[in-house]
C-alpha cells in the first residue's frame, strides 16, 4: 500500500500484523470426531457364518436320517414282523374292575367293567409299548395287574386305594 509521506513523497508500507492468533496461545482445536466404521464387513460375515452352519446342520441331518441300507443283503421286510401273544391278568379282592388295554398298535380303548379275576391274551408287535390299566370299582376294593410273556412276568403291580393302576411295558421279540 502506498501512502504520502512528508516532502510530498510516496513510501511503501508494509502490509499490517494480523490481529492476534486465530486461538489463544497453547490451546489447540479439539480433534475432529473419528469417522463412522463401517458395518457391512460384519453383517456379510455374520450371514456367511448363519449359512454355513445351515449347510452344515443339513448335512448331519441328511447323513443321521439316512437308513438306506448299503449292505448287498436285502432289507428285511417290516410287514413280516410278527405280533406276539401277552398274557394279561386282573385280579383283587372285589367282584369287578374297570379294564383299558393296548392291544398290537391300538392305544388303550375305554374303560370296561370286567368280572374278576379277568384274563385276556392279547398281541403285540415286538419293540413296542403295551397298557394295561385297571380301576376298582369299590372303595376300598384291592387290585392287582399283571402282564406276562411266554412266563416271564413284564409288568406286576398293586393298589390298595381307590387310584387307578397302571401296567405298562415294551412288548419283547419273540423267542
Amino acid at each position: 500500500m502506498n501512502q504520502p509521506h512528508p516532502g510530498n513523497q510516496w513510501q511503501q508500507v508494509p502490509p499490517h500484523a494480523q490481529f492476534g492468533q486465530p486461538y489463544p496461545p497453547g490451546y489447540y482445536p479439539p480433534p475432529p470426531p473419528p469417522p463412522k466404521k463401517n458395518k457391512t464387513g460384519l453383517w456379510v460375515l455374520l450371514a456367511l457364518l448363519a449359512v454355513i452352519v445351515v449347510v452344515a446342520g443339513g448335512v448331519v441331518a441328511f447323513k443321521l436320517g439316512d437308513t438306506t441300507n448299503t449292505s448287498d443283503e436285502p432289507a428285511a421286510d417290516d410287514s413280516t414282523v410278527m405280533p406276539v401273544t401277552l398274557t394279561m391278568e386282573v385280579t383283587g379282592t372285589g367282584s369287578s374292575a374297570l379294564v383299558a388295554y393296548s392291544d398290537e398298535l391300538a392305544p388303550p380303548g375305554d374303560y370296561a367293567e370286567v368280572p374278576l379275576p379277568w384274563t385276556y391274551e392279547g398281541t403285540g408287535v415286538p419293540e413296542t409299548a403295551f397298557y394295561l390299566m385297571v380301576k376298582p370299582t369299590a372303595a376300598g376294593d384291592t387290585v392287582t395287574c399283571k402282564v406276562t410273556f411266554q412266563g416271564t412276568i413284564l409288568a406286576d403291580r398293586s393298589t390298595t386305594d381307590d387310584r387307578r393302576l397302571t401296567c405298562s411295558g415294551l412288548v419283547p421279540g419273540a423267542r
